[in-house]
């Protein structure tokens, strides 16, 4: 017998649904069906999601995923790809700070040699 898909639990009320990588959606507006693969915060807030087609084309091709706004995808399964737990993932260095400089050579650094004689 075939195992059933996961289905999203039932979300609390007055909780809103956050959409997850690996969640199988559906665009409300075309209908449009696939897995979120990527997720994009824009500058001034707009969030969008990077839907993957779950079948391959009439040539056996993978076809491109799609961009779709937040507000307009539903969840229809929860976690139906899971992300492996092997992406190495580096910490990100904090940005230099500025350090004000008088001029001229820090006594931690080497001096330079005398200029040869001509």
């Amino acid at each position: 017998m075939g195992s059933k898909a996961p289905t999203s639990p039932p979300k609390p009320a007055g909780e809103p649904e956050m959409i997850q990588l690996g969640d199988r959606v559906k665009d409300i507006i075309t209908g449009y069906t696939g897995i979120v693969t990527g997720r994009g915060d824009f500058l001034y807030g707009c969030v969008r999601f990077i839907v993957a087609d779950e079948k391959l084309d009439d040539k056996g091709k993978v076809h491109e995923g799609h961009w779709f706004d937040e507000g307009q995808l539903k969840i229809v399964d929860v976690g139906v790809i899971r992300r492996p737990e092997t992406i190495l993932r580096l910490p990100v260095p904090a940005p230099a700070q500025a350090v004000a400089r008088t001029g001229g050579p820090r006594s931690s650094e080497a001096s330079r040699s005398a200029d040869p004689v001509r």
